[in-house]
């Protein structure tokens, strides 16, 4: 396979991992199950936004978290590509996709977007970035999920009420950043996030969340799809650490 072409495959996978992680966070320690969190028939926004923290641990265990890493299998198209992603507070972020021996690495160290396709043949390449993709990487970065690093702003939340999404009774959030409205899903009994729909540029995404499993004190979503059809892309999350003690200059690639 011709280097550009494995770029072209590789970087398909890189937008949907921002989302994946930065929602990862919200999920806090000692989650209720169902019937230990039985809802009022109606709900306001402030006691949704309240219940949410609630459930997952409250701020201060989320605050606590200062790091985390994802191993797993990122489907897209027909090829399956080993992952491997790294996050640090306030928005370091490291992603690594391999195929047929090569890696394109993307990162990014607080001040600049980095992306090189490296083997372990000694080839060593640095790519270069639109400022689209820049962008797109750079809003991704955020540690933080769009629904809580906007849980303090009411001004940019709209609570749309309960709906049936994806055979779930959910809560549904409509937080507006910028030119971007994200639509949240929660689920009434668990306060998990079931999908994240994103409006920006005429455009919609949706991204959808299962599989929860308890890391730590966190509850990790190992299974995560963006899209659907031919441009269905998918996450498999075999391994999740928290915490995991790396350096800033790790994700500075220049080195």
């Amino acid at each position: 396979m011709q280097i550009c072409n494995l770029v072209g495959v590789l970087s398909r996978g890189v937008s949907l991992f921002g989302l994946v992680v930065f929602f990862v966070f919200i999920q806090g320690a000692n989650a209720r199950t169902p019937e230990d969190q039985s809802a009022p028939a109606s709900l306001d926004l402030p006691e949704v936004i309240h219940r949410y923290f609630q459930s997952h641990g409250g701020r201060h265990y989320v605050e606590a978290i200062n790091s985390i890493q994802l191993e797993g299998v990122f489907e897209v198209g027909a090829n399956r590509l080993p992952i491997l992603l790294i996050k640090k507070r306030p928005n370091l972020i490291y992603i690594r996709l391999t195929l047929q021996g090569y890696s394109l690495i993307t990162s990014y160290d607080g001040e600049t977007v980095y992306r090189i396709a490296e083997n372990n043949m000694g080839f060593h390449q640095q790519l270069p970035l639109s400022e689209q993709e820049k962008a797109s990487f750079l809003r991704d970065s955020s540690f933080q999920s769009v629904l809580v690093r906007n849980s303090k702003d009411y001004s940019r939340l709209s609570f749309k009420g309960e709906t049936q999404h994806d055979g779930k009774t959910c809560y549904v959030i409509q937080v507006t950043e910028g030119e971007e409205v994200y639509t949240v899903y929660l689920d009434v009994e668990t306060f998990r996030e079931v999908s994240i729909e994103m409006e920006s540029g005429g455009t919609t995404s949706t991204t959808r969340y299962s599989d929860y499993q308890q890391v730590g004190q966190l509850w990790v979503p190992h299974t995560v799809i963006q899209g659907s059809g031919e441009s269905l892309q998918k996450l498999e999350v075999s391994t999740a650490r928290l915490n995991v003690g790396v350096y800033d200059s790790f994700f500075r690639l220049e080195r």
